[in-house]
Protein backbone atom coordinates (compact mmCIF):
# COMPACT_ATOMS: atom_id res chain seq x y z
CA UNK A 1 0.00 0.00 0.00
CA UNK A 2 2.84 2.43 0.36
CA UNK A 3 3.04 4.84 -2.53
CA UNK A 4 -0.34 4.20 -3.33
CA UNK A 5 -3.37 6.36 -3.05
CA UNK A 6 -6.21 6.31 -0.30
CA UNK A 7 -9.61 8.25 -0.68
CA UNK A 8 -10.65 9.78 2.39
CA UNK A 9 -13.93 11.68 1.95
CA UNK A 10 -13.77 13.44 -0.91
CA UNK A 11 -9.92 13.93 -0.64
CA UNK A 12 -7.16 11.48 -2.15
CA UNK A 13 -4.01 10.97 0.29
CA UNK A 14 -0.63 9.09 -0.82
CA UNK A 15 0.59 6.32 1.69
CA UNK A 16 3.56 6.74 3.26
CA UNK A 17 3.43 4.00 6.05
CA UNK A 18 1.36 1.44 7.45
CA UNK A 19 1.76 0.73 10.88
CA UNK A 20 1.82 -2.96 12.73
CA UNK A 21 -1.04 -4.60 12.68
CA UNK A 22 -2.15 -5.22 16.22
CA UNK A 23 -4.44 -8.44 16.82
CA UNK A 24 -7.71 -7.79 17.94
CA UNK A 25 -10.54 -10.24 18.60
CA UNK A 26 -14.26 -9.95 17.76
CA UNK A 27 -15.45 -10.63 20.97
CA UNK A 28 -12.94 -8.48 22.73
CA UNK A 29 -14.28 -5.30 20.67
CA UNK A 30 -18.16 -6.06 21.80
CA UNK A 31 -17.58 -7.94 25.18
CA UNK A 32 -14.87 -5.70 26.50
CA UNK A 33 -15.29 -2.20 24.35
CA UNK A 34 -12.13 -2.11 22.71
CA UNK A 35 -11.62 -0.13 19.77
CA UNK A 36 -10.24 -1.00 16.36
CA UNK A 37 -6.99 1.01 16.11
CA UNK A 38 -6.05 -1.32 13.02
CA UNK A 39 -8.65 1.16 11.09
CA UNK A 40 -7.30 4.34 12.31
CA UNK A 41 -5.75 6.91 9.40
CA UNK A 42 -3.47 9.40 10.08
CA UNK A 43 -2.04 12.78 8.60
CA UNK A 44 0.18 15.50 8.98
CA UNK A 45 -1.45 18.39 10.93
CA UNK A 46 -0.66 20.80 8.14
CA UNK A 47 -2.16 18.25 5.69
CA UNK A 48 -5.34 18.85 7.52
CA UNK A 49 -5.79 22.09 7.20
CA UNK A 50 -4.96 22.70 3.90
CA UNK A 51 -6.84 19.57 2.62
CA UNK A 52 -10.02 19.17 4.59
CA UNK A 53 -10.25 23.13 5.67
CA UNK A 54 -11.94 25.70 3.50
CA UNK A 55 -8.98 27.14 1.66
CA UNK A 56 -10.80 30.59 1.35
CA UNK A 57 -10.17 30.38 5.34
CA UNK A 58 -6.61 29.32 4.45
CA UNK A 59 -4.07 32.22 3.87
CA UNK A 60 -0.52 33.54 4.46
CA UNK A 61 -1.67 35.10 7.44
CA UNK A 62 -3.92 31.61 9.00
CA UNK A 63 -0.33 29.66 8.44
CA UNK A 64 1.93 31.76 10.35
CA UNK A 65 -0.24 32.22 13.02
CA UNK A 66 -0.72 28.55 13.25
CA UNK A 67 3.07 28.18 12.77
CA UNK A 68 3.59 30.70 15.77
CA UNK A 69 1.47 28.70 17.82
CA UNK A 70 3.03 25.79 16.98
CA UNK A 71 6.53 27.42 17.76
CA UNK A 72 4.91 28.47 21.23
CA UNK A 73 3.52 25.34 22.26
CA UNK A 74 7.33 23.87 21.92
CA UNK A 75 8.24 26.55 23.65
CA UNK A 76 5.94 26.41 26.50
CA UNK A 77 6.41 22.20 26.33
CA UNK A 78 10.46 22.85 26.92
CA UNK A 79 9.56 25.32 29.79
CA UNK A 80 7.51 22.64 31.91
CA UNK A 81 9.98 20.14 31.32
CA UNK A 82 12.62 22.07 32.90
CA UNK A 83 10.58 23.14 35.50
CA UNK A 84 9.51 21.23 38.51
CA UNK A 85 7.07 18.79 38.39
CA UNK A 86 4.51 20.50 40.82
CA UNK A 87 1.13 20.94 38.81
CA UNK A 88 -1.23 17.80 37.91
CA UNK A 89 -3.92 17.75 35.49
CA UNK A 90 -6.17 16.03 38.05
CA UNK A 91 -9.17 16.30 35.04
CA UNK A 92 -7.68 13.22 33.29
CA UNK A 93 -8.32 9.90 34.44
CA UNK A 94 -5.98 6.82 33.52
CA UNK A 95 -7.97 4.04 35.04
CA UNK A 96 -10.91 3.16 36.87
CA UNK A 97 -11.03 0.20 39.36
CA UNK A 98 -14.61 -1.06 40.02
CA UNK A 99 -15.74 -2.97 42.58
CA UNK A 100 -18.92 -5.58 42.32
CA UNK A 101 -20.68 -7.15 45.23
CA UNK A 102 -21.86 -10.37 43.51
CA UNK A 103 -19.63 -11.96 40.77
CA UNK A 104 -22.61 -13.39 39.27
CA UNK A 105 -23.38 -9.34 38.50
CA UNK A 106 -19.49 -8.80 36.94
CA UNK A 107 -20.51 -9.33 32.83
CA UNK A 108 -23.38 -7.38 33.53
CA UNK A 109 -21.81 -4.31 35.25
CA UNK A 110 -19.19 -4.39 32.42
CA UNK A 111 -21.57 -3.93 30.06
CA UNK A 112 -23.33 -1.19 31.97
CA UNK A 113 -19.92 0.67 32.37
CA UNK A 114 -18.83 -0.01 28.70
CA UNK A 115 -22.29 1.75 27.34
CA UNK A 116 -22.16 4.18 29.81
CA UNK A 117 -18.60 5.54 28.43
CA UNK A 118 -19.32 5.17 25.38
CA UNK A 119 -22.44 7.56 25.62
CA UNK A 120 -19.89 10.47 27.62
CA UNK A 121 -17.29 9.81 25.10
CA UNK A 122 -19.70 11.00 22.08
CA UNK A 123 -19.65 6.98 20.52
CA UNK A 124 -15.88 7.17 20.68
CA UNK A 125 -14.54 3.82 21.94
CA UNK A 126 -11.08 5.03 23.56
CA UNK A 127 -11.18 2.98 26.46
CA UNK A 128 -11.01 -0.96 27.48
CA UNK A 129 -13.09 -2.40 30.22
CA UNK A 130 -10.63 -5.04 31.30
CA UNK A 131 -12.29 -7.89 33.54
CA UNK A 132 -9.90 -10.42 35.44
CA UNK A 133 -11.37 -13.77 34.79
CA UNK A 134 -8.38 -15.22 36.18
CA UNK A 135 -9.48 -13.93 39.96
CA UNK A 136 -13.00 -14.76 39.01
CA UNK A 137 -12.47 -18.63 37.97
CA UNK A 138 -10.38 -19.40 40.88
CA UNK A 139 -13.06 -17.71 43.35
CA UNK A 140 -15.62 -19.64 42.04
CA UNK A 141 -13.54 -22.94 42.27
CA UNK A 142 -12.72 -21.47 45.89
CA UNK A 143 -16.37 -21.16 46.89
CA UNK A 144 -17.37 -24.42 45.33
CA UNK A 145 -14.25 -26.55 47.06
CA UNK A 146 -15.83 -24.40 50.29
CA UNK A 147 -19.89 -25.60 50.01
CA UNK A 148 -17.75 -29.17 49.36
CA UNK A 149 -15.97 -29.29 53.05
CA UNK A 150 -18.82 -27.20 54.73
CA UNK A 151 -21.46 -30.10 53.07
CA UNK A 152 -19.36 -32.96 54.53
CA UNK A 153 -18.74 -31.54 58.00
CA UNK A 154 -22.81 -30.64 58.04
CA UNK A 155 -23.18 -34.29 56.97
CA UNK A 156 -20.80 -35.76 59.53
CA UNK A 157 -21.97 -33.59 62.08
CA UNK A 158 -25.81 -34.44 61.28
CA UNK A 159 -25.29 -38.46 60.96
CA UNK A 160 -23.29 -38.48 64.50
CA UNK A 161 -26.01 -35.98 65.73
CA UNK A 162 -28.85 -38.92 65.35
CA UNK A 163 -26.50 -41.51 66.46
CA UNK A 164 -26.61 -40.02 69.58
CA UNK A 165 -30.13 -39.43 69.72
CA UNK A 166 -30.73 -43.17 68.93
CA UNK A 167 -28.41 -43.78 71.49
CA UNK A 168 -29.88 -41.87 74.21
CA UNK A 169 -33.74 -43.06 73.13
CA UNK A 170 -32.35 -46.74 73.27
CA UNK A 171 -30.82 -46.29 76.91
CA UNK A 172 -34.51 -44.22 77.85
CA UNK A 173 -36.31 -47.61 76.75
CA UNK A 174 -33.90 -49.64 78.83
CA UNK A 175 -34.83 -47.66 81.64
CA UNK A 176 -38.46 -47.68 80.82
CA UNK A 177 -39.30 -50.87 80.63
CA UNK A 178 -41.66 -51.35 83.53
CA UNK A 179 -43.42 -48.31 82.33
CA UNK A 180 -43.93 -49.72 78.74
CA UNK A 181 -45.10 -52.63 80.03
CA UNK A 182 -47.29 -51.10 82.32
CA UNK A 183 -49.15 -48.97 79.50
CA UNK A 184 -49.51 -52.28 77.07
CA UNK A 185 -51.17 -54.25 80.04
CA UNK A 186 -53.90 -51.25 80.59
CA UNK A 187 -54.79 -51.29 77.05
CA UNK A 188 -52.58 -49.18 75.36
CA UNK A 189 -51.98 -49.79 71.67
CA UNK A 190 -48.26 -50.28 70.12
CA UNK A 191 -48.71 -47.50 68.00
CA UNK A 192 -48.88 -45.30 71.40
CA UNK A 193 -46.05 -46.57 72.52
CA UNK A 194 -44.11 -45.62 69.07
CA UNK A 195 -45.53 -42.15 68.88
CA UNK A 196 -44.60 -41.46 72.48
CA UNK A 197 -40.75 -42.35 71.73
CA UNK A 198 -41.32 -40.66 68.77
CA UNK A 199 -42.17 -37.39 70.32
CA UNK A 200 -39.79 -37.46 73.18
CA UNK A 201 -36.76 -37.95 70.17
CA UNK A 202 -38.30 -34.93 68.10
CA UNK A 203 -38.72 -33.19 71.23
CA UNK A 204 -34.61 -33.46 71.93
CA UNK A 205 -33.99 -32.57 68.45
CA UNK A 206 -36.27 -29.29 68.41
CA UNK A 207 -33.64 -28.26 71.15
CA UNK A 208 -30.90 -29.20 70.03
CA UNK A 209 -32.22 -27.32 66.75
CA UNK A 210 -32.88 -24.18 68.25
CA UNK A 211 -30.19 -23.81 70.33
CA UNK A 212 -27.98 -24.54 67.33
CA UNK A 213 -29.74 -21.51 65.45
CA UNK A 214 -29.06 -19.19 68.39
CA UNK A 215 -25.78 -20.02 68.47
CA UNK A 216 -24.94 -19.74 65.10
CA UNK A 217 -26.50 -16.63 64.43
CA UNK A 218 -24.34 -14.98 67.88
CA UNK A 219 -21.61 -16.18 66.01
CA UNK A 220 -22.01 -14.84 63.01
CA UNK A 221 -22.68 -11.25 64.65
CA UNK A 222 -19.54 -12.13 66.59
CA UNK A 223 -17.46 -12.58 63.24
CA UNK A 224 -19.00 -9.54 61.65
CA UNK A 225 -18.39 -7.07 64.74
CA UNK A 226 -15.08 -8.21 65.82
CA UNK A 227 -13.13 -9.48 62.30
CA UNK A 228 -15.01 -7.19 60.14
CA UNK A 229 -16.08 -10.02 57.93
CA UNK A 230 -20.02 -9.74 56.82
CA UNK A 231 -21.75 -12.60 56.94
CA UNK A 232 -25.54 -13.05 55.40
CA UNK A 233 -28.20 -15.10 57.45
CA UNK A 234 -31.48 -15.54 55.73
CA UNK A 235 -34.50 -16.82 57.07
CA UNK A 236 -34.68 -19.82 54.34
CA UNK A 237 -31.49 -21.11 55.58
CA UNK A 238 -32.64 -20.91 59.42
CA UNK A 239 -35.67 -22.73 58.29
CA UNK A 240 -34.02 -25.52 56.78
CA UNK A 241 -31.56 -26.12 59.07
CA UNK A 242 -34.07 -26.29 61.76
CA UNK A 243 -36.40 -28.91 59.58
CA UNK A 244 -33.39 -30.68 58.93
CA UNK A 245 -32.62 -31.15 62.75
CA UNK A 246 -36.38 -32.05 63.49
CA UNK A 247 -36.11 -34.83 60.53
CA UNK A 248 -32.95 -36.41 62.11
CA UNK A 249 -34.63 -36.75 65.19
CA UNK A 250 -37.29 -38.86 63.44
CA UNK A 251 -35.54 -40.76 61.63
CA UNK A 252 -32.83 -42.28 64.20
CA UNK A 253 -36.05 -42.43 66.57
CA UNK A 254 -38.18 -44.71 64.34
CA UNK A 255 -35.69 -47.40 66.08
CA UNK A 256 -35.80 -47.09 69.51
CA UNK A 257 -39.62 -46.09 69.28
CA UNK A 258 -40.45 -49.38 67.66
CA UNK A 259 -38.38 -51.48 70.53
CA UNK A 260 -40.05 -50.13 72.93
CA UNK A 261 -43.57 -50.98 71.03
CA UNK A 262 -42.41 -54.79 70.48
CA UNK A 263 -41.79 -55.10 74.08
CA UNK A 264 -43.95 -58.58 76.22
CA UNK A 265 -46.23 -56.56 78.85
CA UNK A 266 -45.41 -59.53 81.23
CA UNK A 267 -42.17 -59.73 80.73
CA UNK A 268 -41.88 -56.06 80.94
CA UNK A 269 -43.64 -56.10 84.69
CA UNK A 270 -40.99 -58.45 85.85
CA UNK A 271 -37.91 -56.92 84.87
CA UNK A 272 -36.03 -55.42 87.60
Amino acid sequence: AVGKNIKCGKIWLKVIGVLANKAITKSSKADLGIRDINSDIYIPTNTMLIRFKNRGFVNKYAIEKAEKAASENEENKKDKQNAPKESVNYHQLDKLIVQINETEQLSETAEIISRMLKRKHNGVIDFEVSVPEQMIKQQQKTKEMFKIVLGAIAGISLIVGGIGIMNIMLASVFERIKEIGLRLALGAFKSDIVNQFLFEAILISITGGFIGVVLGVSISFAVSLFFGIETIISISSVFISFSVAVSIGLLFGIAPARKAAQQDPITSLRHE
